[in-house]
């Protein structure tokens, strides 16, 4: 009976022991993240980690890591409502610094890429973006140039099955963005249909 018992008595420290190894399991989504595996636990890339990218987006974002430090971009643009093909954001972090009334800071800008299967449904997604524009919720039409609007600074290139977006903050305003911007243009090609440029506040210029 003594044997019996100790028997029982063993292998309920046993399953106790495995309840125990159990809760200690981390899964694979909990280590590496829902998107896969990362250098940097904040969600920096680095040059493998943009081979996910299309070959455009992906080349962009390698010439782009000696100035900025990039992050995951979890921010809704009104283009998210559409039907795209292919979808990714990104946020890219100046590693130099700028001096604002609030102090240093470091300028940010964020990406939106978009790819559609057709023409159609590029102009579809552009021009719904145009029926609501900035924080007012204007009306844009296109080509229309408009000296102030409530709005951040945008920089836009529309092709036939792509739209790039780059959204920037206001305290960044006096950064210079052109060489970023000119990177944009010669990455993604000058062919585009349009591109489109807002200030902060103002102007809305077309090209």
């Amino acid at each position: 009976m003594k044997i019996i018992v100790g028997i029982l008595l063993g292998l309920l420290v046993v399953s106790c022991n495995g309840d125990q190894a159990d809760n200690k399991v981390i899964s694979m989504e909990d280590l590496v993240g829902e998107t896969g595996a990362q250098d940097d636990p904040n969600g920096n890339l680095s040059g493998e980690d943009s081979s996910r990218f299309t070959p455009a987006l992906g080349g962009f974002i390698r010439n782009q890591l000696t100035q900025f430090d990039t992050l995951d971009n979890q921010t809704t643009h009104p283009m998210d409502r559409f039907g795209f093909s292919q979808r990714e954001k990104l946020n890219f972090i100046s590693k130099a610094e700028i001096t604002t009334k609030s102090g240093p800071q470091h300028p940010s800008a964020s990406l939106y890429y978009y790819t559609f299967s057709d023409t159609l449904k590029t102009k579809n997604a552009f021009y719904n973006w145009l029926d609501c524009f900035g924080k007012d919720c204007h009306l844009l039409k296109l080509n229309e140039e408009i000296k102030t609007l409530e709005t951040n600074p945008v920089f836009s290139l529309i092709y036939d099955t792509t739209i790039v977006v780059i959204d920037y903050r206001c305290e960044d305003a006096k950064f210079n963005w052109k060489p970023f911007e000119d990177s944009i243009v010669s990455r993604f090609g000058s062919e585009y249909n349009y591109k489109l440029k807002v200030g902060c506040g103002g102007p809305v210029s077309w090209k």
